[in-house]
């Protein structure tokens, strides 16, 4: 089963940051206490896939490959802040480590369209 951090930014089960993983085979990103996963067959092992975690100020959305997976409004109205570095495959205690490989993670200053998301995973399937 995949597991681990993709993505982190937040102190270990805490609530001041955020963090893209890969929970019981399933895509999750949690922003400050809220949360959204994707339900279903989980994401498939042994092949690399894209997945976008994505956070407008009014809603979350969940994209693997390209397509919408999970999208709901959030009352967030901004994401808490910390001093910890941007992690990638691990928490910021160095613990729930990915099983697999990470390739290319990108963190925006704005929330990306859905077509924005689509054009990231063709330029990934699609590059020479």
């Amino acid at each position: 089963m995949l597991g681990g951090r993709i993505v982190d930014k937040i102190t270990a089960f805490g609530s001041d940051g955020y963090l893209l993983d890969v929970n019981d085979g399933q895509l999750r990103l949690y922003l400050g206490g809220d949360q959204i996963s994707t339900t279903g067959a989980g994401l498939p092992a042994g092949i690399f896939t894209h997945v976008a975690g994505v956070y407008t100020g009014t809603s979350i959305a969940l994209y693997i490959n390209g397509v919408l997976a999970a999208e709901r409004p959030t009352p967030l109205t901004a994401i808490t802040v910390n001093n910890h570095p941007v992690r990638i495959g691990a928490d910021s205690n160095g613990g729930s480590l990915t099983v697999g490989i990470i390739d290319e993670p990108r963190i925006f200053n704005r929330g990306l369209s859905a077509a924005e998301v689509a054009q990231l995973h063709w330029q990934t399937t699609n590059c020479q």
